[in-house]
């Protein structure tokens, strides 16, 4: 059976979102494993669950990269042996997509400029709302299965 080859299609549109910092990560590069870089992630607050990643190199100087993400998380350029916990600060993201290879990535973390409240997944089916009967099912179990 022939498969057709299709492209990828962006998770994320481009575009600015309000997020969530929820994980940070150092990761050595496949090609040359003394080469540690960070892999940030941002889940959207729109409550699909949605994430983009992002990478950057370990510095955190106020003009590199990951220094700017942390003063955009923390609200504030930190000092000099300050220690600082990312993961949990809201944010707003610029999403863009990579021209040579169309996949989404984070452009730029600035200051969260609304709610970016990252809440638990509901469940796909809701739990039914019915007193049980007298065989110990609901009124919902008319399922075949």
């Amino acid at each position: 059976m022939p498969i057709e080859v299709t492209a990828y299609i962006p998770n994320v549109a481009p575009g600015a979102y309000q997020a969530v910092c929820t994980d940070v990560q150092e990761k050595a590069a496949k090609d040359d494993p003394s080469n540690i870089f960070r892999v940030w992630e941002f889940t959207l607050g729109d409550g699909t669950g949605r994430t983009v990643r992002a990478s950057s190199s370990l510095a955190t100087t106020p003009k590199s990269k990951g220094g700017k993400w942390i003063t955009a998380l923390i609200g504030h350029t930190p000092r000099v042996g300050e220690s600082v916990e990312p993961i949990g600060r809201p944010c707003t993201i610029i999403v863009a997509i990579k021209d040579t290879t169309g996949y989404e990535y984070v452009e730029t973390v600035a200051p969260a400029t609304g709610p970016a409240v990252v809440s638990p997944v509901r469940p796909l089916v809701e739990a039914p709302t019915t007193t049980p009967q007298g065989d110990g099912g609901t009124e919902d179990d008319q399922l075949p299965f």
